[in-house]
């Protein structure tokens, strides 16, 4: 299942952070920008309402409406492909995604002006494109992607979650949905929609770090169709920087991807190598020793 579980800190939209970060444009996690903006000063929270369902109950409500926690955890590995359109970009953009548990990922994102790609092995993040080439991917970067890789993210381990709590009924895209208040580490923050009637998610507003800094992302999820016994999104809207952009879901395929395809490239297997030799001191060498303190 596809979710808006998050763009909780560096995580985008699980397993669609180079797709999101496209649409937004040039969110860290693509390995095309080094460093992020230091995060805003947080708002003051508004007391969550009484006579409400716990948030905790509501997460579970949305779970069983798509097929139940172990319809998601009984798949292995998936395929996803999709149809984006935005502003920034002209032409439509093709996404393909492949995961597999526990947390491997290849994304790829075909544009007019060439292809984009990422992914995590279980071990090393990299990244190529046409315009940076094939990069090694490290720091915040490395660990954003080994967020997205998470196959069984959309299954909402809320163990990790330091509150869980409903903030309010509110109108969200035109219907009366749960606001939902997320806290994750310290002060890792993401509000999140579920209709009050159909119980599934519609939607999330985050902060996400593009390339003008940090910035509030609103996604739209619609039109659920079921894939592998599982419900997910086939529509989802993304609003940010005044502009509204479109991914549409052609196919999600599970259990039938082939080991081999985690495989590191060629190219990103070169860099591998060559990192290790520089950290490394040749054989038959030895670092020369630090100078003692003179007396």
């Amino acid at each position: 299942m596809i979710s808006a579980t998050s763009l909780r800190g560096r995580k985008s939209l699980a397993g669609w952070g180079l797709a999101v970060g496209l649409l937004i444009g040039g969110v860290s996690v693509r390995g095309q920008e080094g460093g992020t903006a230091p995060p805003a000063p947080s708002a003051p929270q508004a007391e969550p309402k009484k006579d409400l369902p716990a948030g905790k109950e509501i997460v579970e409500r949305h779970l069983k409406a798509v097929g139940g926690r172990e319809a998601i955890m009984k798949h292995t590995s998936r395929v996803l492909k999709a149809t984006m359109s935005s502003p920034m970009m002209p032409g439509e953009m093709q996404l393909e995604m492949i995961g597999a548990k526990p947390n491997k990922l290849v994304q790829k994102v075909s544009t007019p002006q060439g292809d984009m790609t990422a992914g995590f092995d279980g071990k090393v993040a990299w990244a190529n494109n046409a315009m940076m080439g094939p990069m090694l991917l490290e720091g915040d970067q490395a660990e954003g992607l080994k967020q997205q890789a998470d196959f069984y993210d959309d299954a909402k381990d809320l163990s990790r979650f330091k509150s869980v709590e409903t903030v309010d009924l509110v109108d969200f895209e035109g219907r009366k949905c749960y606001k939902v208040r997320l806290i994750e580490g310290e002060n890792d923050e993401t509000i999140e929609y579920y209709d009050a009637e159909t119980g599934m998610q519609a939607g999330q507003v985050a902060k996400q770090t593009g390339m003008a800094g940090e910035m509030e992302v609103t996604m739209v999820l619609q039109e659920y169709k079921e894939f592998g016994g599982v419900k997910s999104p086939t529509k989802l809207i993304v609003r940010a920087m005044g502009m509204e952009q479109v991914l549409t879901v052609n196919s999600i395929e599970y259990d039938k991807v082939e080991p081999s395809v985690f495989d590191l490239p060629e190219e990103i297997k070169a860099l591998l190598k060559e990192k290790e030799a520089t950290d490394k001191p040749v054989s038959g060498e030895t670092k020369p020793a630090e100078p003692k303190p003179q007396p």
